[in-house]
C-alpha cells in the first residue's frame, strides 16, 4: 500500500497488519486506569501486532505521548519517506506470514495466552 493508517489499541491494528498497511497505534485511557495498569501490570507493546511479533514493528504512542507533535513526527516519515514506508509495510507483511492462512486465529490466542502468562510470572 502506498498509504498509511492509524488506529486505536485493539483489533484494527491487527486487521491494519494483516492488510499489510503501515499503522501509527494511538490509545488512551482515563489517566486512573492508566496509573492503576502501569503499576500492576508492566508493558512494552500494546498492539497485537507487537505482541504477536515479540517486538515493536508497528508504532505505538500512549496516554501523554498522543500530541500532535509526536504523531507528526511518526506519520510524516510513514507517507513520505520511501525507505520507512518500505520497512513498516515489510513488517506487516511479517504479521502476516506469522500469522499464516488458516489458523490464525488459534495462533493469535496462543500468542497472547504465552504473553499474559509472561506477565503474570514477573
Amino acid at each position: 500500500s502506498q498509504y498509511g493508517s492509524y488506529a486505536a489499541s485493539g483489533t484494527a491494528t491487527l486487521e491494519t497488519a494483516l492488510m499489510e498497511i503501515p499503522t501509527l497505534l494511538i490509545t488512551g485511557s482515563v489517566p486512573l486506569t492508566y496509573a492503576l495498569s502501569k503499576v500492576l501490570v508492566h508493558i512494552d507493546n500494546i498492539g497485537l501486532p507487537n505482541i504477536i511479533m515479540g517486538r515493536r514493528i508497528m508504532p505505538e504512542l500512549w496516554q501523554n505521548a498522543v500530541t500532535a507533535e509526536h504523531i507528526a513526527q511518526i506519520v510524516i516519515p510513514m507517507l513520505t519517506d520511501v525507505k520507512r514506508h518500505r520497512e513498516l509495510s515489510d513488517a506487516m507483511t511479517a504479521v502476516r506470514r506469522t500469522m499464516g492462512e488458516s489458523g490464525s486465529i488459534d495462533r493469535t490466542a496462543t500468542a497472547i495466552l504465552h504473553f499474559v502468562k509472561e506477565k503474570h510470572a514477573e
